[in-house]
């Protein structure tokens, strides 16, 4: 007896019908969608009060926790026709993953004087906006030159291609205007070589004979520093450093001679 040939479409359709989910083609639903969970789920088991505890600490675990660094990104000799200096550059913070409390210094001065060329404090309050970027409000202090107190405002993070990058605007107590503009990158030329461009512009709203400003570009500063990472926390460098000044101070081409470290 000869069977029966089922079609290629009738064997299709008679599959659809035993399988409905089968078809790609298939309109769309209209069920009512599904209550979000509320509150967690062992609460409901052992009760609120009796969580509370283990709840703190998987917040703590992921995210709560309060972590603190000290870096100090230059610390330096510099040598110019035959006069030496010193220079650092460094900041401290304390607090989670989106709320700190950021102290920061900087400042220079020649090694064969006891004085400060330039030098300031800031404390800042630093809130995370972005992945990448922190924004940041505060005071800083002039702790050389005319004694100034500014109210400070600061956006800093990581740039594409992992450039370093913060910009800064201080408005002093008598009405001054400054801002400042730094970036600087880390190219890993091995494990432990590290060469750092840097770059630092600083400008300033008004003439400042006090403090030896000029309106505009009123400092700058181009750096080449090569690092050896004898570990990540220490790295001592050599590198160069030009620096100009607006005014009659002109520019100079520096040699210098640093560590850098954390902890």
């Amino acid at each position: 007896m000869q069977m029966p040939v089922a079609k290629p479409k009738a064997a299709a359709e008679a599959v659809v019908n035993l399988h409905p989910a089968s078809g790609t083609d298939l309109p769309a639903g209209h069920g009512t969608a599904p209550v979000p969970p509320v509150g967690l789920y062992a609460s409901g088991v052992y009760g609120a009060q009796a969580m509370q505890a283990s709840h703190d600490a998987m917040m703590a675990d992921n995210g709560g926790r309060r972590f603190s660094m000290v870096i100090l990104n230059i610390a330096e000799l510099q040598v110019a026709d035959g006069r030496p200096a010193y220079r650092w550059d460094g900041e401290g913070w304390w607090g989670t993953d989106l709320d700190r409390l950021v102290v920061k210094s900087e400042g220079r001065g020649p090694l064969t004087r006891n004085r400060l060329d330039d030098a300031e404090a800031d404390a800042f309050y630093s809130r995370a906006v972005t992945r990448y970027f922190d924004v940041q409000a505060g005071v800083r202090q002039d702790l050389a030159g005319p004694n100034r107190t500014y109210v400070a405002f600061a956006v800093e993070g990581l740039a594409p291609e992992w450039f370093e990058t913060e910009a800064s605007l201080f408005i002093a107590t008598d009405g001054r205007v400054l801002g400042r503009l730094e970036g600087w990158h880390d190219s890993f030329l091995t494990q432990r070589l590290v060469l750092q461009p840097r770059a630092e512009l600083d400008f300033a709203a008004q003439d400042d004979r006090r403090a030896g400003r000029v309106s505009g570009l009123s400092e700058a500063e181009l750096g080449l520093r090569l690092r050896y990472e004898v570990w990540r926390q220490l790295a001592p460098y050599v590198g160069a450093s030009w620096t100009y000044e607006g005014g009659q101070a002109g520019s100079a081409l520096q040699l210098v001679l640093g560590v850098r470290s954390f902890f």
